[in-house]
């Protein structure tokens, strides 16, 4: 670190923060409440640092680094902060968006870390590596009165090269609730990271670009308030798991922190046959289990959670593209090749193959 004067551009002597980090390290720096916060990743120690200069203090005299985040491999070369703009009402001080080196497939590899005071972290998952889909390069905004996480998703193996920009906005209090992620941007071939503004827009709608390898330049409001980011988070027809009555609350918790929303059917075709929850003896006679339709990272998954207990909680389907119904025990699968028709799967045995019968239902398009 060195200071550099702004009138004379003569720079100071360079200060350590940190020693022994690998040549695959980053770095960022902010400015907060009269301090500079440099924070940087340490893979070797799988961890985020960081550390503070009181403005006024002498160039050296730096407080001791804090562990912002620790384990399981969170720590990769990326890292990009907010924070809330002057005479925001809110305790935040700095929001980070950090990328992962966790490269296992149904686990998290995008985090939002918020600072309340000096030295106090806390750190929530926004975005899950999926087989279609690797999200990365997570950009931090404050966007009307929430804090926004912006970031690109690579489309993988049978999505190669077709990439999408997807937006997810986070409540700044106490709560930290997190709503359900949409699509801002394509999908489109060769979509590129997304950037945003450097500085906390006070009344100015929040912009975000993407660019392709063809020269495109694409632009997306990701403001709760623009009237496209209203239609794009509409249009993904999710719902927060706590808006779901027939879930417990206790599952309807574990289902929103690992990322995942509720979809909604269309009243028009909806005959109140078809449910998102169900109950049934799917894992084990005279226990009652729970199976839930939800989506994540625009892909459908059908999760079986035994005895109603988030312990055990399974993934009995994962395909992307698709549309589940379910109806008793049966999970109706929307057919990608002909419109309006549905497969059919049983839910039981989820630790075997559940296909049972994927023969399609014959004659009755939905």
């Amino acid at each position: 670190m060195r200071r550099l004067d702004p009138f004379s551009g003569v720079s100071g002597k360079t200060i350590t923060l940190a020693e022994g980090l690998s040549g695959d390290e980053i770095c960022a720096v902010a400015g907060v409440e009269g301090r500079m916060v440099v924070m940087w990743s340490d893979q070797q120690a799988e961890c985020f640092f960081a550390r503070r200069h009181q403005d006024g203090s002498p160039d050296s005299a730096w407080a001791q680094a804090e562990a912002v985040a620790c384990g399981n491999q969170i720590a990769d070369d990326h890292i990009n902060f907010c924070r809330p703009p002057p005479g925001s009402d809110t305790p935040l001080q700095l929001i980070a968006a950090t990328k992962s080196s966790l490269d296992t497939e149904q686990q998290p590899l995008l985090w939002l870390h918020r600072s309340h005071e000096v030295g106090h972290w806390s750190k929530k998952p926004v975005a899950w590596l999926e087989i279609w889909g690797e999200p990365s390069r997570p950009v931090a905004l404050w966007a009307g009165n929430e804090v926004a996480v912006v970031y690109t998703v690579y489309g993988r193996r049978d999505k190669a090269g077709i990439n999408e920009i997807f937006c997810q906005y986070f409540g700044p209090f106490a709560a930290w609730t997190s709503g359900v992620a949409f699509r801002l941007i394509g999908p489109l071939p060769g979509l590129n990271d997304v950037t945003g503004p450097k500085r906390e827009p006070a009344e100015e709608p929040v912009l975000v670009l993407a660019s392709d390898p063809e020269g495109n330049v694409y632009e997306a409001c990701a403001d709760p308030q623009c009237p496209e980011a209203v239609k794009a988070a509409g249009d993904t027809m999710l719902l927060d798991p706590h808006e779901v009555a027939d879930l417990p609350r206790d599952i309807a918790g574990w289902l929103a922190g690992q990322g995942y929303g509720i979809p909604q059917f269309d009243p028009m075709e909806d005959t109140g046959f078809y449910h998102t929850v169900i109950r049934g003896e799917f894992c084990k006679p005279a226990q009652e289990d729970l199976a839930v339709i939800c989506v994540r990272s625009d892909s459908l998954h059908v999760l079986v959670f035994p005895g109603k207990s988030t312990a055990a909680a399974q993934t009995v389907v994962s395909k992307p593209n698709s549309m589940f119904r379910f109806s008793g025990g049966i999970a109706w699968l929307k057919s990608r090749d002909v419109p309006g028709y549905y497969y059919c799967c049983a839910i039981k045995k989820f630790d075997k193959d559940i296909l049972d019968n994927t023969s399609e239902l014959a004659g009755e398009p939905l």
